[in-house]
């Protein structure tokens, strides 16, 4: 389904596109044949996408658009091997506890941390080797609501 996604990527023979239900498929650019879909089918929880992928050596990064109400699990940033579908790597929008920003949510419980998501495509310096994307809004908006009040609350509006 192409309804609000943003772009595709083209690399090599493949064409790859972002689903609006949260799947990452890669398509023969030739046939247009299905070469793979990832098994990520969590579009109920929150997840979706609003943009598409970046393709850098042989590598598909594609951020979330996590929904407000789907949780902190949905809110990430994920590589996939442009080959197979595999995923390699995945950061998390919204740390979880222990890691490195969970303090800058003043307590606010994992479970209630919610809407970090990349609504953007990300964007790569090949001099630098290193992949920007930039982030939302936590959920809900106000500091006070949410019970963050002077917290940073990382990694929201953020470039990461």
């Amino acid at each position: 389904e192409v309804r609000g996604t943003r772009n595709i990527a083209i690399a090599g023979d493949r064409i790859y596109h972002l689903t609006a239900d949260a799947y990452l498929i890669a398509l023969d650019a030739r046939t247009g044949a299905l070469a793979w879909a990832t098994p990520e089918t969590a579009g109920d929880r929150g997840i979706t996408h609003s943009a598409g992928p970046l393709v850098v050596d042989g590598r598909v990064i594609s951020g979330r658009g996590a929904a407000p109400g789907g949780g902190p699990e949905v809110a990430y940033i994920a590589a996939h091997d442009a080959a197979t579908g595999r995923e390699l790597w995945r950061f998390h929008t919204i740390p979880r506890p222990g890691e490195p920003g969970d303090e800058t949510w003043n307590g606010v419980p994992y479970a209630h941390r919610q809407h970090v998501g990349s609504w953007g495509v990300g964007s790569y310096d090949r001099a630098l080797d290193t992949i920007y994307w930039g982030t939302s809004v936590p959920a809900p908006s106000l500091e006070v609501v949410r019970g963050t009040p002077g917290g940073d609350v990382l990694y929201s509006n953020s470039t990461v």
